[in-house]
């Protein structure tokens, strides 16, 4: 959740989580086969693959991988997804899921893997390891929540190369910078923000996503802003510190 101060001012802050950067880092997760960085991120491939190998999907490298990693609740607005897997399964998409939650979202999840053991996972739980490999083997990280005060997922996602696609909601909104020709001149193009939280604007959203994915120079482009977005609670200690000395002179007026 976001940290909120009221000054006599009546202004608002908020200031974003940050993330352990010592137990979240592709460069040195001891749960990943391979590790990366911002300047070897082509390690991710082997990530994916291995990926691919664990959860049984189709060996391919050429298939974009879409991870999930979450509680299955309306909240995480991820009961839109099942109506418009089949069209991205058509489009060649993968998914590798791990959450648990809602039994008739988990049903559906677990219906789609067994009738597309090739193209679909879903792991029910949660299995440490197993999130880290998804976060970094994946070619996208899907996370339309309905709301989120701040959200960590697509933080880690940031961190690991793995570019998000979030809803226009509370932190996801605050850490996500949607990719479109403006934010990419600017060298700010961190994920992709879906507008209006439905199945169709969030397919929408997936295939906008997938054809900047086909271009792999500014793919890596994408990548490498959010790699290099500082979101460690080391950065969030020092706003903290600038908030606190805000208050205290307002308070001393």
């Amino acid at each position: 959740m976001q940290g909120l101060l009221k000054t006599r001012s009546n202004d608002l802050t908020g200031i974003l989580n940050g993330i352990d950067n010592e137990e979240w880092n592709p460069a040195t997760d001891v749960h990943l086969p391979k590790n990366y960085n911002i300047t070897r991120i082509a390690g991710k491939k082997a990530v994916k693959h291995v990926l691919q190998q664990q959860l049984g999907l189709q060996m391919d490298a050429d298939a974009p991988l879409l991870g999930i990693v979450s509680r299955l609740t309306h909240q995480k607005g991820l009961d839109l997804l099942p109506e418009i897997m089949p069209q991205l399964i058509k489009q060649g998409c993968q998914f590798a899921i791990l959450g648990s939650g809602d039994k008739a979202l988990e049903a559906q999840f677990n219906d789609f893997a067994e009738r597309h053991p090739s193209k679909v996972s879903m792991t029910t739980g949660y299995h440490e390891p197993l999130s880290h490999s998804i976060m970094a083997g994946c070619d996208l990280f899907i996370m339309p929540s309905r709301f989120e005060p701040c959200g960590l997922n697509q933080l880690y996602g940031l961190a690991y190369g793995t570019p998000p696609v979030v809803s226009l909601t509370g932190g996801l909104a605050d850490s996500i910078c949607d990719t479109n020709e403006l934010s990419l001149k600017n060298n700010l193009a961190t994920g992709f923000v879906v507008k209006n939280v439905s199945s169709t604007a969030l397919l929408v959203t997936i295939e906008r996503a997938l054809e900047y994915w086909k271009n792999k120079k500014i793919w890596r482009k994408i990548q490498k802003n959010g790699m290099q977005t500082n979101i460690s609670w080391n950065s969030r200690a020092v706003d903290y510190l600038a908030l606190y000395e805000k208050a205290l002179a307002v308070d001393q007026l």
